[in-house]
This record gives structure tokens, C-alpha cells and sequence, in this order.
């Protein structure tokens, strides 16, 4: 007889939902009747990685309930999950507090494909059941076999939706052709093209490529000076003003080179310097996705400063759009906290980390 549960918990990307992710959903139904979809990398900035914001792919998911519910009685929870690649804890403790509060101590597994990274989930909830469903496979021509949500988002921005109607339920599919008729998927678009450039340019290397970069986070008064990016990577994003370090200069040197060539900010260099108060390595390999979407032959590390300038002070209002930039501007604290949809890479985490 079937083990059965009180509730099942399936955790993805769902960048978009696929078939495979159908099929374990409704595979789920067989051992409960009331599921827990947690939905990664909620609540961050649109990539050729992750176009979609966590209540799309919520609506996404909504739109098959036609065909993943068995009965009336079944009920799917959702939790969306913000990356925390510096502090995996805090990712944990969200994680526990959410669940918790929708199980309330009943019996509950995990269901998925076992890539070998179950051994973690396992760990935030001792002594849980596992259930592997094994990779979801359909014939697909050319393109291969396995039904894979990274296929489908390259071709769809390589503009072949054959593979992409082939592995998609009708309601996702249909969603993906208005998508794809949208400002906000050509500027996609042109990320995921200027990424292959930089792949290109990596691929020979031997060793692949490091970029290092210098980031400022400057701070006065309750507000933080953020910069939108005019150029790829990132155009359209806010970010923290940076540059790649230079050959004949250090990494602070590249700081400051930062806010002169981005913001203009006109405080004198001494003043400045008296003003740093740390600086921090943001070194995760999955930081970036530059020349490194398609293949893993770089990575990107950034040395992030942070200054506090006085508050009794005025603040410097002169700031203005430099070089690659749309515009310069300060934001309040309250206001960079609610900015993550719109920061680039990782410069919510480094936000977070100086400001908290």
C-alpha cells in the first residue's frame, strides 16, 4: 500500500513550469492531498536565468490546476524563497518558519528529482521522506530527451519555440507567446546575447576568466546612492556604482574611480577616504552571469567599500549620470530595502550585508 502524507513539498524554479513539472505535481496528488510549492529565487531581478517574478510563475502554475487537481479537496500552498548566497542559514530558517506554520507538526516528504543535492533538504527537515520521481523524458527530435526548463529559456531566446511547444502545457505555452511580444523580453533578449559574446570571448582561455570589479556603497544622512545601468550587463537595473579594476590601479583606487566616472560625486577625495568605514569580498560563483549562462568557464568578484559620509553634513544633491549610466540618484534607506526586484546581481545581498 501507498505510503501517504498530510502534505508534500515540491521545491523549484519553475522557470517556466514544464511538463516535467506537471507530471510531479500530479504524481504529488497521489500521496497527499495538499502540496507546499516553494518557488526559488523569488523576488529578484529579471535574468535570462530567471525572467520570471515569483507571482508570475505562481500564476503560471495556477493556470494547470485543471489539470494537476484530482478532487475538490486538494489544495496547493505556495512559498516563494528569496536566494540568500551568502547566508544559506537565514535561506534555512525562512524555509523551516514557512513550512512550519502550514504543516503544524503533521507528516510530510519531499518529492523531486534527485540530482544529488537532496542530502540538504533533508537536512532542513530531519528524518523527512524522499520521494524521487527520476528525470521527466519525452521525445523532442533533436533537441534531446530530457525535458529541461534551461532548453526551453535559451531557444525561446534564440526565437525556436519548437521545443518550447513540445515540452510545455497549452495554458504556460500560451503565456509564453505574450511574453515573448513584450518590452521586457527583448531587453532579455539582449542580455542573453551580449552573455554569449563574453562566452565566446572566454571560451578559448585555458583557465577561463576572472572580472574583478570595485563596488560602492555609500551612505549618508538615511539614504544610499544607487545607479541605473544604460548599458549591459544589467541595462535597465539599478546597481551600486562599480567599474572593472584596472591594470595600474588598486582595488580601493577603482572605488573611487567608481563614483567619479558614475555619479559625479563631488566630495573631496580626503574626505572620502576618512569616510570608509569596511570593505567586504563578494566572491559566489553564481553572483554573476557573465560569459558564464550556457557554460562555466568564468566568474566575477567584486570588493565591495562602504563609506559613511557625516550626516550633519547636506546631502550632495549634484550627483548625475557618468559614464554608462542613465541616471544617478539617492534612494532612502527604507525605499533600497524594498529594491531587490530591480538590483543587479547580487547587490541586494551586498546592500544587506553593510546596512542590514
Amino acid at each position: 500500500m501507498m505510503k501517504t502524507y498530510d502534505y508534500v513539498i515540491y521545491i523549484g524554479r519553475f522557470e517556466p513550469p514544464h511538463s516535467g513539472h506537471l507530471e510531479t505535481i500530479t504524481k504529488a496528488f497521489h500521496y497527499t492531498k495538499n502540496l507546499i510549492i516553494i518557488i526559488g529565487s523569488a523576488n529578484a531581478s529579471p535574468t535570462p536565468k530567471n525572467p520570471w517574478s515569483a507571482d508570475t510563475r505562481i500564476e503560471m502554475i495556477n493556470s494547470l490546476l485543471n489539470i494537476i487537481r484530482p478532487d475538490v479537496n486538494s489544495s496547493i500552498h505556495f512559498i516563494p524563497m528569496e536566494d540568500r548566497l551568502y547566508n544559506d542559514d537565514k535561506w534555512l530558517a525562512y524555509l523551516q518558519e514557512q513550512v512550519s506554520k502550514i504543516v503544524d507538526n503533521k507528516s510530510m516528504a519531499i518529492i523531486g528529482h534527485d540530482k544529488g543535492d537532496s542530502g540538504y533538504l533533508k537536512q532542513c527537515f530531519p528524518g523527512i521522506d524522499y520521494i524521487d520521481t527520476g528525470p521527466y523524458t519525452k521525445e523532442s527530435g533533436s533537441a534531446g530527451k530530457v525535458v529541461s526548463a534551461t532548453k526551453i529559456r535559451e531557444l525561446m531566446f534564440e526565437g525556436d519555440v519548437g521545443y518550447t511547444a513540445s515540452n510545455l502545457p497549452a495554458p504556460i505555452y500560451r503565456k509564453l507567446e505574450a511574453y515573448a511580444k513584450t518590452p521586457e523580453f527583448e531587453l532579455l533578449c539582449g542580455e542573453y546575447a551580449h552573455i554569449l559574446v563574453e562566452e565566446d570571448m572566454v571560451r578559448p582561455l585555458p583557465y577561463g576568466m576572472t572580472f574583478f570589479t570595485a563596488d560602492s556603497v555609500v551612505v549618508q544622512s538615511g539614504h544610499i546612492l544607487l545607479v541605473k545601468r544604460a548599458e549591459y550587463p544589467g541595462k535597465g537595473l539599478w546597481a551600486l556604482p562599480g567599474v572593472h579594476v584596472g591594470l595600474n590601479e588598486t582595488v580601493d583606487e577603482a572605488s573611487v574611480r567608481a563614483l567619479i566616472e558614475e555619479t559625479h560625486l563631488k566630495v573631496p577625495l580626503k574626505v572620502l577616504k576618512g569616510s570608509l568605514k569596511k570593505s567586504k569580498r563578494f566572491d559566489h560563483p553564481e553572483r554573476s552571469l557573465r560569459a558564464r549562462l550556457t557554460e562555466k568557464n568564468a566568474r566575477s568578484i567584486t570588493d565591495a567599500f562602504f563609506y559613511r559620509l557625516d550626516s550633519n553634513t547636506p546631502l550632495p544633491k549634484n550627483v548625475k549620470a557618468g559614464k554608462g549610466i542613465e541616471k544617478a540618484w539617492w534612494f532612502t534607506l527604507a525605499e533600497a530595502k524594498k529594491m531587490r526586484p530591480v538590483l543587479f546581481e547580487d547587490h541586494a545581498d551586498i546592500i544587506d550585508y553593510f546596512i542590514g
